[in-house]
């Protein structure tokens, strides 16, 4: 056999074998398009809780932003490269580790990439790419940046609160550039000369670095005070007719500063505090009422209560009058106890009254009676074999006469036992003579045995007579 017909076989096998084993990144999509979710799968292979289901398959993927989804891990950064149509990369707020080597820039659609808030490290060296826009690489832990006069479109580039101690080379041929951040790095180098033309730049933060140089009054009119906060070392001048140098509080340390966020992350941080106070305020209302409503249904418990006990009393009060009743045999006398308000002074003592429909009468009742045991109601004086009499009219239009008894009565007062005492009122109380006034109430007032008889007259016709009569005994 020709040795030409071999080879053939040979070439063809080759070709068979080829489309046979595919490119494990390759796709099985119509057409032979590149599938760039597996590619993506590719990359994030060794990051823990990555989930490859949100990237659609057979479809270029042009962003790619997977921001604080606790991503951990090392990226293969130029499989990223591969990703013909991607525009926009945002991988900020996790935790991956390792460096970006200089094939990830070689995307030929990249325009902006935030990988901020993470722990990657070592060198970042850029490799040129005229289409990049917007960097930021702020909170981790890079200490160097080279390669950024390689991209001549930046617009913005942020590299704060890395550990970056020289300003990168070529930054000042960014003409472009309008959003620049340096701070949180101890930069050596001079201001302004290693920094872009700041007529253009619009947002410029150089603080706490060891920068050397003179800052003029229009720099830091035009970027504030705040950006230029402990900028620099003794050599950094700050001109005669500019504002004086800022000295506010220090910086906060090292692991706050690393998870510097940016503005988008700053206002959806304010949201959420916002959100918590107007949270801890609703909570605080609802205890305050939940109190308020405890306290007032346990005024009213307590009151109810008070009202069961004094009804009980009431009741305990009744039962006793009655039995006292049998017991003394009273069947047409009307004997009513008033039990005054709880009171510190006697003008609330109560007074007992016989033989007179129930009436409720305390000591105040009948001062207010006699105006208050004044002369005008006076019908005797005192220094009698009595107390002082006094004129009173009672409700139902009752006419009677009041006799003040200071001190103790022969055979009531000795006895502290009120038990003894109202036994002898009642025995006075059934003594009947013309020429005494039935005896129909007293009232025993205050701890010196000071007592105080009501008497009635009998018949209002012969009130004149008794009165003359009342005063000629005294």
């Amino acid at each position: 056999m020709p040795l030409h017909s071999h080879v053939r076989r040979l070439v063809l096998l080759l070709l068979v074998l080829s489309t046979t084993f595919p490119d494990p990144v390759s796709s099985s999509c119509a057409g032979g398009v590149r599938d760039d979710a597996a590619i993506v799968a590719a990359a994030f292979r060794y990051v823990r809780n990555f989930r490859p289901q949100g990237v659609p398959a057979c479809r270029p993927v042009r962003e790619l932003r997977l921001p604080s989804r606790n991503l951990t891990g090392a990226v293969a950064w130029a499989a990223l490269a591969n990703l013909s149509a991607l525009a926009a990369l945002d991988l900020s707020g996790n935790a991956l580790q390792g460096a970006i080597p200089g094939g990830f820039w070689r995307a030929p659609a990249l325009r902006a990439v935030d990988v901020s808030g993470n722990q990657l490290g070592g060198s970042l060296r850029v490799e040129p790419n005229p289409r990049l826009q917007s960097l930021n690489v702020s909170g981790n832990r890079f200490t160097v940046v080279a390669g950024v006069d390689g991209l001549p479109g930046l617009d913005a580039l942020d590299v704060s609160a890395n550990r970056i101690r020289a300003v990168p080379q070529g930054l000042r041929r960014l003409t472009r550039l309008r959003r620049l951040d340096l701070s949180r790095n101890a930069m050596r180098g001079r201001f302004p000369g290693d920094l872009p033309p700041l007529d253009g730049v619009r947002f410029l933060n150089v603080s706490y670095n060891n920068l050397s140089g003179a800052v003029n009054a229009s720099a830091v009119k035009k970027f504030g005070p705040s950006a230029f906060i402990h900028a620099g070392n003794a050599s950094l001048v700050f001109s005669k007719d500019s504002p004086a140098r800022p000295h506010p509080p220090p910086p906060p340390p090292r692991g706050t500063s690393a998870k510097k966020a940016h503005p988008a992350r700053t206002a959806k941080s304010t949201a959420t505090k916002t959100k918590r106070k107007k949270h801890l305020g609703v909570v605080a209302v609802a205890i305050v009422c939940g109190v308020a409503s405890v306290v007032v249904l346990l005024c009213l418990v307590g009151s109810v209560a008070c009202g069961v006990v004094r009804c009980r009393k009431r009741k305990n009060g009744d039962k006793e009058a009655e039995e006292k009743k049998v017991q003394w045999g009273e069947k047409e006398e009307d004997e009513v106890v008033v039990a005054a308000a709880t009171s510190k002074g006697a003008s609330a003592a109560p007074v007992v009254l016989f033989e007179r429909p129930l009436m409720e009468l305390t000591l105040a009742d009948l001062a207010a009676a006699t105006s208050g045991f004044g002369r005008e109601s006076q019908l005797a004086e005192r220094g009698g074999r009595s107390g002082a009499a006094y004129r009173a009219v009672l409700p139902g239009d009752l006419h009677v006469v009041v006799r003040v008894v200071e001190g103790a009565m022969a055979g009531v007062g000795e006895d502290d036992n009120p038990a003894a005492a109202a036994a002898a009122f009642r025995e006075l109380a059934r003594l009947r003579h013309p020429n005494i006034l039935p005896l129909l109430g007293y009232c025993i007032a205050g701890e010196s045995r000071l007592l105080w008889i009501l008497s009635f007259l009998v018949g209002a016709v012969r009130f004149g007579e008794q009165v003359r009569w009342i005063a000629s005994v005294s």
